[in-house]
């Protein structure tokens, strides 16, 4: 940008140069000054105009040469798309800044977040103490469910807690993030209820529903209809899924229509994701935990089976939830470390 200013600079220079030139000939000329109000002053007056317009274009179209219309027509109109033209290069250069500054603020945002949260520390010792009980309360669950406790899974079945259950009290560590983890609970729910869905209705209508096109169907209907934030999981509306579901059905067998019996068992089938102990639903689920833990740990795997058509959308929730998950982990990985290395020294109560 700012060899394209020189460039755009030394032009005007140089075509001004040329003007200033011809002034001066027009100075040295025999006749007589104008008026000011004269007809053949205000007639020079706008031919200057008109050339000044025509020198701003020309020295932007050395820089840009489909940037701005190389018509030269009212001078008005020349200036605005001079004007736009030196807008868009701002805005571009402006991107270009924050692109640049973006790795040093987040840098920085980092060591500063950890600063203010070390010296309200220092002033209230128990300023942690809800995030200990967090801890401490997940690696309970843990030895009880015989799960081998260290350091890298106690942290990571902590954060999935805070997608699959309502964790109170909320830990201080987390309290700025919790809008977050609810909008990747509830995006994660509408991917794994989708996937769900798909597999009971393919398995238990057949082979009409096996094309890419019913799976595609179930996942816009399933969105669209959770795409409210007051709705936090698609069981909230599950009739409703269900109702344009069986619309679905019925559109893709086109061979033949659905008896009301058939209807009632597509329905039966998806009612049966009403409950939080259904076997598709949970192991789904459990397949989408273990893909964002190895998300976490660094590790990027093909997607799970059971969410070939979801994959897409496992992926981007996925990468939202690393993401929130590697910013705390970086602002209080210190703190975390204190206090998993005091929990894993206290013997667990496997109650």
């Amino acid at each position: 940008v700012r060899s394209l200013l020189r460039g755009l600079s030394s032009g005007i220079n140089a075509e001004y140069g040329e003007i200033m030139s011809g002034d001066e000939r027009r100075d040295q000329s025999p006749n007589p000054p104008r008026s000011p109000h004269s007809s053949e002053a205000m007639s020079a007056a706008s031919s200057d105009l008109d050339e000044q317009a025509r020198l701003a274009v020309r020295s932007l179209l050395r820089g840009l040469s489909s940037g701005i219309n190389a018509e030269y027509g009212d001078p008005v109109e020349v200036f605005r798309e001079v004007f736009g033209a030196l807008d868009l290069m701002r805005l571009d250069f402006v991107n270009y800044q924050l692109r640049s500054l973006r790795p040093a603020l987040l840098a920085n945002s980092v060591q500063y977040e950890q600063g203010k949260f070390r010296s309200l520390l220092e002033n209230d010792p128990s300023v942690l103490d809800k995030t200990k009980a967090w801890l401490k309360r997940t690696a309970e669950i843990m030895a009880n469910e015989n799960h081998t406790v260290s350091p890298s899974s106690l942290l990571n079945t902590a954060f999935l807690r805070l997608i699959e259950e309502e964790v109170d009290p909320i830990p201080e560590t987390i309290s700025m993030d919790v809008s977050r983890f609810v909008n990747v609970a509830r995006e994660l729910s509408a991917v794994v209820f989708s996937a769900a869905a798909i597999l009971v209705l393919q398995t238990g209508v057949g082979p009409a529903l096996q094309q890419d096109s019913f799976a595609n169907k179930v996942r816009v209907v399933v969105y669209q209809l959770v795409s409210d934030e007051l709705i936090t999981h698609p069981r909230q509306i599950l009739p409703n899924i269900t109702e344009k579901l069986v619309e679905v059905v019925k559109e893709t067998v086109r061979t033949r229509e659905l008896t009301e019996g058939e209807c009632e068992n597509v329905r039966n089938m998806l009612s049966a994701l009403e409950s939080p102990s259904n076997s598709v639903y949970c192991l789904l689920w459990e397949r989408a935990k273990q893909y964002f833990t190895s998300l976490c740990n660094g590790t990027v795997g093909p997607v799970p089976s059971g969410f070939s058509v979801c994959g897409m959308d496992l992926q981007g929730v996925g990468s939202k939830y690393t993401h929130i998950v590697s910013y705390n982990r970086g602002v209080f990985g210190p703190f975390y470390a204190d206090i998993i290395t005091e929990v894993l020294q206290t013997p667990q109560n496997n109650s």
